[in-house]
């Protein structure tokens, strides 16, 4: 393979690990959520710290919305079965 006429070389290989670990990474956002749930941490925090290219300002926005919605839904259920009971 001719591997005797290389000439030796004198040089360091530093590799640096910006990523976490998978394992360590799934645990971390399982603590963030816990905190998230328990109001120790607000969701614009984990949305910026997990989801750093989306617009956490609409998304919040979005999810507030969405709430209403079945807020809504199930106010108008628990009306329309009031109203029923009343009528039988």
């Amino acid at each position: 393979y001719g591997t005797d006429s290389l000439p030796a070389l004198d040089f360091t290989v530093s590799i640096d690990h910006r990523y976490p670990i998978a394992d360590d990474e799934d645990a971390e956002r399982t603590l963030d959520l816990q905190e998230v749930s328990q109001q120790a941490r607000s969701r614009k925090c984990y949305m910026r710290k997990w989801h750093p290219n989306e617009d956490s300002d609409s998304e919040l926005a979005q999810i507030v919305s969405e709430q209403k919605m079945l807020d809504d839904g199930f106010e108008d259920g628990i009306r329309a079965e009031m109203v029923e009971s009343k009528l039988e």
